[in-house]
């Protein structure tokens, strides 16, 4: 049983590795890579019932990642399933994240990059297949053993956007698995496509000079690999050819904002703690990049701590040096960010609790003269922050304000000059969360109040009433009133003022508004109840 299990985790392993293959050292990687996911061809049942035990088909959602008067838009689609074993054990779930492309006035091409994107998801098919295999043989082993317990088995793959232009819609691809040990196994692929002929973009495709793009991209490579930030995070100091060899292969690249970026898996260059290890090279060290791939969006850049960059920030015509770091108290385990500007070090107004190890140069508003530095931090408990500093003409900083999101997050977007979007908590009855704004006034980054906010749609969970409840036809007490039971759920909570007032929507869709008292509290026949007595299924997190 033991070499079997190896046997299939190879094979489990080599599907998936075989769709990233990010930084292998094979001379005919490039051909690889552009075939494999055609080669493989595992058989699929025909009906997938025959291959489930349980519930096979658990979520499927969308989610807009783009506004609604782009030509371009890209909407995520979402979609799990669970196996079990004959006993009804959970053995296998399997998550999948993918992206539909849209394109006004150009279905031909839309489609040409959906139909691409779509082999790679019957690829991840045959993955789970493969696995299943595995988890069934593995569960009915250490059943019959009873020495070891077993632990479910997980496969995932998450398609992101990384950038979408005119020009260039560039994702990343990752496959993530666990079949037992301390923590799973996972692989990225860099996926690129041009948005006007709908082929993908190859690295000879990208410049006018494809040896001199090469010799150029060495030259980054090796410069980073000398900086303090990644002599901690790769196994040893490696040569140009090594560093080549890993990293400049197609598919362990894509197209960003801030440049192009090259990456390699885990064990490949550094330990599995440095994650996937990114390569930056900013699109102005690029003279040669084809015009129509060039990032036509505000300047962004992004910068890893201890790694020195000079940039204008106050638009005097002389680069600017900057520097972040970070310390940690070994007695209280606090995290101290330190920025200097130009050698000298600035105050930091504000508090750290587990900052990012990359900040972010931007451009919040063309129209001024400013670039922007931005610190993420991670927060105590999932509150995410951004803090925006301003660098003035006469050499003093300014903190213009945060946003309560990572700006590496793909909720957050600089929807305008000066007007910033990010995904933000919701304040009253859960845990859950919404697009909102926050825009650039002189020299204060304010938050924008608006009228109601619409949660994501992995937000909208159903829930069922517990406890009759009162309900208004308005955002108004004194409006007409139902009572609504346990026979109208379940409900979906589809948006709030974030104040008070909760937009809800029966089972057979009528909509209502509920009034929520201190935060959390609802009101059942004259009774005021935590809202976790009056619905079933609702999140709350600390």
């Amino acid at each position: 049983m033991k070499s079997k299990k190896i046997f299939l985790s190879m094979i489990v392993g080599m599907i998936l590795f075989s769709i990233t293959a990010c930084g292998r050292n094979e001379d005919n990687a490039d051909s690889i890579n552009e075939t494999q996911a055609s080669e493989i061809n595992i058989a699929e049942p025909e009906d997938e019932t025959n291959i489930v035990d349980g519930e096979n088909l658990e979520e499927s959602q969308s989610i807009e990642e783009a506004n609604a008067d782009e030509i371009i838009t890209v909407t995520f689609q979402k979609e799990s399933q669970s196996f079990q074993a004959d006993d009804g054990t959970e053995i296998l779930t399997a998550k999948l994240t993918y992206p539909i492309v849209a394109i006004q006035g150009n279905d031909e091409i839309a489609k040409k990059i959906n139909d691409d994107i779509d082999k790679e998801i019957k690829s991840f098919d045959s993955a789970i297949q493969e696995t299943l295999k595995m988890a069934r043989a593995d569960y009915d082993f250490y059943k019959s053993d009873g020495e070891f317990e077993f632990y479910s088995y997980s496969i995932e793959s998450d398609y992101e956007l990384e950038l979408k232009s005119e020009n260039v819609i560039s994702f990343t691809l990752l496959d993530w698995y666990y079949t037992g040990g301390a923590h799973g196994n996972y692989g990225t692929r860099g996926i690129t496509y041009d948005a006007v002929s709908g082929k993908k973009i190859t690295l000879d495709s990208l410049t006018t000079n494809p040896e001199q793009f090469q010799t150029m991209v060495a030259d980054q490579m090796v410069k980073l690999s000398k900086s303090a930030s990644y002599q901690e995070r790769l196994f040893e100091a490696y040569d140009r050819q090594t560093l080549m060899e890993s990293l400049f292969l197609e598919n362990c690249w894509y197209l960003s904002p801030s440049g192009i970026v090259f990456f390699s898996d885990p064990y490949l260059l550094g330990p599995y703690a440095a994650g996937t290890i990114e390569f930056l090279m900013p699109y102005e060290d690029i003279s040669i990049l084809k015009p129509e791939y060039l990032y036509q969006g505000n300047y962004e850049r992004k910068v890893f701590f201890k790694d020195i960059v000079e940039k204008d920030l106050n638009g005097d015509g002389t680069a600017e040096q900057v520097f972040v770091d970070v310390n940690y108290s070994e007695e209280d385990y606090t995290a101290t960010v330190t920025l200097s500007i130009n050698g000298k070090e600035v105050p930091l107004d504000t508090f750290f609790d587990f900052p990012d190890q990359e900040y972010y140069l931007i451009d919040l508003d063309k129209n001024d003269p400013y670039i922007e530095i931005a610190l993420q931090d991670y927060g105590p408990s999932d509150d995410p922050t951004t803090t925006f500093i301003r660098y003035k003409e006469d050499g003093t900083t300014i903190l213009l304000g945060e946003i309560t999101d990572l700006w590496s997050s793909s909720n957050s977007i600089l929807s305008k000059d000066g007007l910033i979007q990010g995904s933000s908590r919701l304040s009253i009855l859960q845990t859950w969360f919404a697009p909102m704004y926050w825009k650039l006034n002189g020299d204060k980054l304010e938050k924008v109040d608006e009228e109601m906010y619409y949660p994501y749609e992995n937000s909208l969970t159903e829930n069922q009433i517990l406890k009759n409840i009162t309900v208004y036809d308005e955002m108004n007490k004194t409006s007409n009133s139902t009572i609504l039971s346990s026979e109208d759920g379940p409900v979906r909570f589809i948006a709030t003022d974030d104040k008070n007032w909760v937009q809800l929507q029966t089972q057979d869709e009528r909509s209502f508004y509920l009034f929520i008292n201190d935060y959390f509290k609802v009101e059942s026949e004259g009774t005021l109840f935590e809202a976790t007595e009056v619905f079933d299924s609702l999140v709350i997190a600390d």
